[in-house]
C-alpha cells in the first residue's frame, strides 16, 4: 500500500517511537506521581524528558505543556476552559470541526460565535481587523486548512489578535512538523497540537500549550498524583490539567517523536513538501482534475476532484485497485466544503510526509490517469 494519508497520521512513525513505547511497557511500567518505588519514579522522570522534548521542539517552557489524548481534547479544554456565557469569540468558515462542534455546544450555553469568511479557503484579514473592534474574548483559528492546505500569517495574526486584547487559540494539527512553529517567539496564548500527525508519534497523543498567565477551567477534575491531601484540584502546571494515570507509552513514545523531528524534521518537511509539490503539477496538466486550494503549496497537501465523481469512490478506487492510501470526503471540516464549493461532493485528500519516494508521486500519477481515462 501506497500511503498518502498523512494529513490524518503519518506513517510510518520515527523509528524511535518504538523502542521508547516498547521501553514503557516492558521497563518503566509504574504508574507516574502514584508511588514512591523506582518504577512509579522512572516513569515521572521519562515523562517529564517527553515533556521537555515537545517542548524544546516548540521553544517554551515544559511546565507550559499539557498533554491530551488528541488535538480534539486539547481544543476542547482551551475552549471551554476559557469560554463562559456573554463571551464572545471569532473563528472562520474553514476550521475543522474540533473547533466548530465545541463552539457549537458553547453557543448554546451563552457565548456568541462569528464565523469569519474564508473565500477560497483563505483567511480574510480585513474581516479578522473588523471582528476584533468589538468585544472578543478569543479568536481560534488554524495555522494550515486540512482541506486546502492554505495557511494563515501565524505571526501578523497572532499580533493582530493580541493588540485587540483578545486571546489567540492556534490549531496547529497541519503545521507541526511541516512548518516552524516556535511559540515562545509569538504572542500566541494558546496552541493545540496532535502527537501523531507531522511530529510521528503515536496515536492518541496531543497536547496543549498554555502561555503563562492564563489559568483555565479543567476539563477533568480527579487524581493527580499530587496535592493528595485536598480535595481542589492543583492550581500548579501541569497537574491542574492532566488528571487521572496518564499514556505512559504514547508519551514516551512521543517524547521521542519529537528529539527525532528536532533533529531531522527539516528534512522530512522539505522532501514531504517537494513530492506533494511536483505532484501537485501533474495534477495540473490533466483536464478532467480540479484542484483546491494554493498554487505552491506550503503543507504537503492536495485537495482534487476527478470530474463529477463523488470523492468516497475515487478514494475506495485508488485503494482497491492501485494499492494508495487517500481521504476522501468532507474530512470533517463541512463549513470548509461549503466555502470552496464541495459541500456534495467533497474532495479527494493526498498528503505527502515521512517515508514517502519519488516511486509514490509516479505512480499515484498514474492512477490519476488511469481514473480520469475511465470519466
Amino acid at each position: 500500500m501506497i500511503y498518502l494519508d498523512h494529513a490524518a497520521t503519518s506513517w510510518p512513525k520515527a523509528p524511535p517511537v518504538f523502542e521508547a513505547m516498547k521501553e514503557a511497557c516492558c521497563q518503566v511500567g509504574g504508574n507516574p506521581g502514584r508511588g514512591g518505588h523506582e518504577m512509579g519514579l522512572e516513569a515521572g522522570r521519562r515523562i517529564l524528558a517527553a515533556r521537555q522534548q515537545v517542548a524544546e521542539l516548540l521553544g517554551v517552557g515544559a511546565t507550559r505543556i499539557v498533554f491530551t489524548k488528541n488535538t480534539t481534547e486539547a481544543l476542547n479544554l482551551a475552549l471551554f476552559g476559557i469560554l463562559k456565557p456573554g463571551d464572545r469569540v471569532v473563528t472562520s468558515s474553514v476550521e475543522h470541526n474540533s473547533v466548530l462542534r465545541p463552539l457549537a455546544a458553547l453557543e448554546k450555553r451563552g457565548v456568541e460565535v462569528e464565523v469569519l469568511p474564508a473565500p477560497g479557503g483563505r483567511l480574510d484579514l480585513d474581516a479578522l481587523a473588523q471582528a476584533l473592534k468589538k468585544e472578543t474574548r478569543l479568536v481560534v483559528l488554524s495555522h494550515a486548512s486540512n482541506v486546502t492546505g492554505d495557511i494563515i500569517p501565524l505571526a501578523e495574526v497572532a499580533e493582530l489578535v493580541r493588540s485587540s486584547g483578545a486571546l489567540f487559540l492556534a490549531d496547529i494539527a497541519q503545521s507541526l512538523g511541516y512548518l516552524p512553529v516556535k511559540l515562545g517567539e509569538l504572542p500566541v496564548d494558546l496552541a493545540a497540537f496532535p502527537g501523531h500527525k507531522g511530529l510521528l508519534g503515536p496515536l492518541g497523543t496531543g497536547g496543549l500549550y498554555i502561555r503563562s498567565g492564563i489559568v483555565l477551567e479543567p476539563l477533568i477534575y480527579g487524581g493527580t498524583g499530587s496535592y493528595s491531601d485536598s480535595v481542589e484540584q492543583p492550581e500548579i502546571l501541569p497537574d491542574r490539567y492532566e488528571s487521572g494515570t496518564p499514556n505512559l507509552p504514547g508519551i514516551l513514545g512521543l517524547g521521542a517523536a519529537a528529539e527525532f523531528v528536532r533533529n531531522h524534521g527539516s528534512e522530512i518537511a522539505e522532501k514531504s513538501l517537494a513530492l506533494a509539490q511536483e505532484f501537485r503539477q501533474r495534477l495540473s496538466e490533466l483536464e478532467k482534475v480540479k484542484i483546491y486550494g494554493p498554487e505552491k503549496l506550503a503543507v504537503p497537501l492536495i485537495s482534487v476532484n476527478f470530474g463529477q465523481e463523488a470523492s468516497e469512490e475515487v478514494a475506495r478506487v485508488l485503494s482497491e485497485f492501485f494499492q494508495i492510501a487517500v481521504r476522501g470526503g468532507l474530512h470533517c471540516a463541512p463549513l470548509a466544503h461549503r466555502t470552496i464549493g464541495t459541500e456534495t461532493q467533497g474532495t479527494v485528500r493526498f498528503s505527502f510526509g515521512y517515508g514517502n519516494t519519488q516511486e509514490d508521486v509516479e505512480a499515484a500519477y498514474k492512477a490519476a490517469v488511469q481514473i480520469c481515462l475511465q470519466l
